[in-house]
């Protein structure tokens, strides 16, 4: 488990202890590596024991990212291999700003806090794999973390239990639907959101939306030679330069993992 967090702006006498506890709330095994990377008016870290973490501070940018994601840029790849996921987008951050994001795959939650420009970018992945959480300080600070017990550890973001999000909890069986959490004045972001503070305004987006149009051809055999094509290459690139002996598929007997199982197979 584990997870990242930070803050921006506010009144961070107290930081080190506040960074402590914060990371401290987020779950993890035995006793997990903290990374942390703190300014006069910021703080990020990082707490993790296990997939793809990483954690870079270069100047006056920082930035956290955890999950299981490709890089698709060749540039990035190579300078991640080098130098780790981390200073991987921090190098794509500087040249590409927010754009970053379309050269990303997989599941992931990141955050790039800009000190010298007092910029936060937060985003999780497309399907909302890797949760993200923000609520503003009573200071004024922008707070986020993976988990609301994260935020909440900061001790300065009002934490009320919002009764509509009682009721979505139980009528969407065990979870309150982004961008809503079970507290009133903290949220999460949606599936492939990305949020972005720039002198003092947040800013919201969806970064990526699912493509839809008319069927690529009406020939029933060429759409199915292109479906197995497309589902070879999704499931070759999720197993790629994996060790065989570490890749396995949680097989229901169902067609979908079914299907996985047999290609991954391949």
């Amino acid at each position: 488990m584990g997870g990242l967090c930070g803050w921006i702006g506010g009144d961070s006498r107290d930081g080190d202890a506040t960074l402590v506890r914060m990371a401290g709330s987020l779950s993890g095994i035995g006793s997990p590596a903290v990374e942390t990377s703190r300014g006069a008016d910021h703080a990020l870290a990082l707490r993790s024991d296990a997939g793809v973490r990483s954690f870079a501070a270069d100047g006056a940018i920082a930035c956290a990212v955890q999950g299981e994601f490709l890089l698709q840029e060749p540039q990035a790849q190579q300078l991640a291999r080098a130098k780790g996921h981390a200073a991987a987008l921090i190098d794509l951050y500087r040249r590409t700003d927010t754009e970053l994001l379309d050269r990303i795959t997989g599941a992931f939650s990141l955050a790039i806090v800009d000190g010298a420009r007092k910029r936060v970018v937060l985003a999780i992945d497309r399907f909302g794999i890797e949760p993200l959480c923000y609520g503003e300080a009573e200071d004024g600070a922008l707070v986020f973390g993976s988990t609301t017990d994260s935020v909440r550890a900061h001790g300065k973001v009002p934490a009320t239990v919002s009764v509509q999000s009682i009721f979505d909890f139980l009528y969407c069986v065990d979870r309150v639907p982004a961008p809503n959490t079970i507290y009133g004045e903290i949220r999460k972001l949606a599936p492939a959101e990305c949020l972005v503070l720039q002198d003092g305004r947040v800013i919201v987006r969806r970064y990526w939306h699912m493509p839809y149009g008319d069927a690529l051809t009406d020939d029933k055999a060429e759409a199915h030679e292109e479906l197995r094509r497309r589902l070879r290459a999704s499931v070759g690139a999720a197993v790629a330069g994996e060790d065989p002996a570490t890749v396995g598929t949680f097989l229901s007997g169902g067609l979908d993992s079914s299907t996985v199982t047999a290609l991954a197979s391949e």
